[in-house]
């Protein structure tokens, strides 16, 4: 260190310890700086990027930046254009099936027949009545488990009809029919059950009479009156009737049980549009 310093080895050796510790400190932290200074530039001369390169990578980022803009409404226009294509779809079925309706599958009149449509084929007469074959198997209404049942009316017979002895015992399994009836407070579900008993003293099976309640089928005289009045005065079908049943009131009917309640009501109505006629 002393050769960096130019002093001569006789005069080194002449200063005192102190200096010498002095001297070798300030000559590490000089050297300490000039390897800082030299890491530094080093730094710099790496951070020194050329204007014109900084000027390309702007440029850059500017035209990724358009073509971001740009498709970003390439997918507004994808994405409204869809939303036409799923209405006009949705359009296009609502519009093959009006062109399906006609007066065989829906409640148009048949004047509103396109007169290019398929003539209806002619069927051919049947040897057979209308109706039911026989040995055919009948379609009736379930009976609600008794969970669902509102209500139960017995219907016991008290005394023989031969012998007018008072009638005991019981009936394991009695002949049952449930009525469904609108009220004010919603839908009721009356089950009635027909008791059948054997007279002690003269052996005769003696069975109960149905209720005038039970002899209309299974919905009762306002179910019948409501269904008369949306088929009758307001003139709707009987497929719109059954559906505005069962969202206004909660009763499930069908389209044959629609119909004999119609029937079931003009019956009724007999007797009194001819007391009205002779009125009249």
């Amino acid at each position: 260190m002393w050769r960096t310093l130019g002093i001569d080895e006789t005069d080194w050796q002449h200063i005192p310890a102190v200096v010498q510790t002095k001297l070798r400190s300030q000559y590490h932290e000089i050297h300490c700086f000039k390897l800082r200074a030299v890491f530094t530039q080093k730094q710099l001369a790496s951070l020194a990027v050329p204007a014109v390169h900084i000027e390309r990578l702007n440029h850059r980022i500017a035209s990724q930046q358009k073509q971001i803009v740009q498709l970003q409404e390439q997918l507004t226009d994808t994405a409204l254009q869809s939303a036409d294509i799923a209405r006009l779809k949705a359009e296009i079925v609502e519009l093959k099936e009006k062109l399906r309706q006609n007066s065989r599958n829906s409640s148009l009149p048949p004047s509103s027949d396109s007169p290019f449509g398929k003539p209806t084929p002619k069927r051919e007469l049947s040897i057979h009545k209308k109706g039911a074959q026989t040995g055919h198997a009948g379609v009736g209404r379930k009976l609600k488990p008794i969970s669902e049942v509102d209500r139960v009316v017995d219907l016991r017979p008290f005394a023989c009809s031969s012998c007018g002895s008072l009638l005991l015992g019981a009936d394991e399994s009695p002949a049952r029919r449930q009525i469904v009836e609108i009220t004010t407070a919603g839908t009721l579900l009356t089950e009635y059950r027909r008791y059948c008993l054997r007279c002690l003293c003269c052996k005769k099976l003696n069975r109960a009479e149905w209720s005038d309640q039970t002899q209309g089928g299974a919905f009762g005289a306002k179910v019948v009156g409501v269904v008369g009045y949306l088929t009758g005065r307001l003139g709707i079908s009987q497929r719109d009737a059954k559906d505005a049943m069962e969202e206004l009131f909660a009763v499930k009917i069908s389209l044959g049980s629609i119909s004999a309640a119609q029937k079931r009501l003009s019956g009724n109505l007999v007797e009194a549009v001819a007391a009205l006629h002779e009125l009249v």
